[in-house]
Formats: C-alpha cells, structure tokens, sequence
C-alpha cells in the first residue's frame, strides 16, 4: 500500500513540475513577445466569403501583457492597404483590438470587433524577430515574418472593418458590448462559430479577414 502510494505521489509531482515548467515558459514568451510587431502577416479581405481578394500590403500588431496573468493580454491589429481607395474604404488600414494568450507554447488571438480567433504556433521568437505560421478557426493558415518596432499613437485608430467608421473615442462601447465574446475560451468561439455557419443572403455586406495560402 505504502509502494502503491509513493508512486501515485511520485506522479502527481511530475505533472506538477510539467504543468510549473510550461506555465513558466509561456510567460516567458509572452515576456518576449511583449511591444510593438511590424511586417507582412499575409493578410486579406473578402467581403462576405465572395468576390475579391483585398490584400494587406503590411501588418502592425501590439502585445501588452497582463500585470496579473503575464502569460496573457491585450493590445491592437492593424492592417494597412495601398489602393484603399479603389476597394471603396475610406481610410488605408482595418483596425482591430485583440486578447491574446499563450497556451503550452501556442499564441492564442481573439479579434474583438470581427469576432474571429487565430492561433501562431511553430514560430521563432526573439528580441527582434518573430516569424512562423498562423491558423484561423477554419484551417487557413499562413506563414507571417516581423520584425520588432516602436508603437505608433494607438489612440488615432478607428476600429472594426466596417466601411463607414466611427470617431476612436466613440468605440468604448462598442468594445463593452464585444466584451462578452472577448472573454469566452476558444471552445466556446468554435463552436459559436459553427453554428453560425450559414449564408444569409440579407445580411449586411462584410469585410471577413482571411489568409489565402494553405500549408499542409
């Protein structure tokens, strides 16, 4: 009895020690991962799944950490666009706040106002550089390459993917309405999205982030 109890003991320990070294390695990363990001994530636009592709000529995106859960946080997406103006926007860049979060390695993003997820994984990360591959919820995924930067005036920003935007101080709201979604685990999001997976002819046309290349 004595035996059978050291190694369930034994065991409890070593999952204990696996579970302290990938959290303290994810917060590590996210130590890491910490600023301003700047390059080409390969992003496009559809608008509602159909017609054209619009595609990003680059991205920023900004990790701030959490103070009390430094493995996660949040911060801003932009992507930006030379011809705008002939897709009919009126501003050069789709702006998005996100929640992030690092999970045994994998970098977790939620986009707040597109209600959309992805995932990075089997990437490289310095001080300087991040590169590797990006997932959507539906499978897409793409290879991404930045290099670290300054922050620009994130307050100038208007956000979300609609055509005609609103002034940045007038998107708090709109960010406590999304705060519900922000905050649900990614299982929730999968499923969420799934259900919803059906075409409505009415619905008001929009812009949905895609990345166009397949890697198997």
């Amino acid at each position: 009895m004595k035996k059978y109890l050291k190694s369930i003991m034994m065991a409890v320990a070593a999952l204990l020690s696996l579970t302290m070294t990938s959290c303290e390695e994810d917060e590590l990363i996210a130590m890491t991962l910490e600023g301003n990001w700047k390059g080409n994530m390969y992003v496009s636009y559809q608008i509602n799944g159909r017609g054209d592709y619009y595609d990003a000529s680059y991205s920023e995106v900004c990790f701030l950490r959490n103070p009390s859960k430094f493995a996660s946080g949040d911060g801003y997406w932009i992507d930006y666009y030379n011809d705008y103006r002939s897709y009919g926007w009126e501003r050069n860049y789709i702006a998005n706040h996100i929640k992030w979060e690092v999970i045994n390695g994998n970098i977790k993003i939620r986009f707040v106002e597109d209600r959309t997820h992805v995932t990075i994984y089997e990437y490289s990360l310095t001080d300087n550089h991040f590169s590797g591959y990006i997932e959507m919820h539906n499978g897409t995924k793409q290879r991404f390459s930045l290099v670290h930067t300054s922050s620009p005036n994130w307050s100038t920003y208007y956000w979300g993917s609609e055509r005609f935007y609103f002034n940045a101080n007038q998107n708090h709201m709109d960010l406590e309405e999304n705060a519900s979604y922000a905050n649900k685990t990614y299982m929730d999001l999968d499923e969420e999205i799934s259900s919803n997976n059906t075409e409505d002819s009415s619905a008001p046309m929009q812009l949905q982030r895609v990345f166009k290349s397949k890697y198997e």
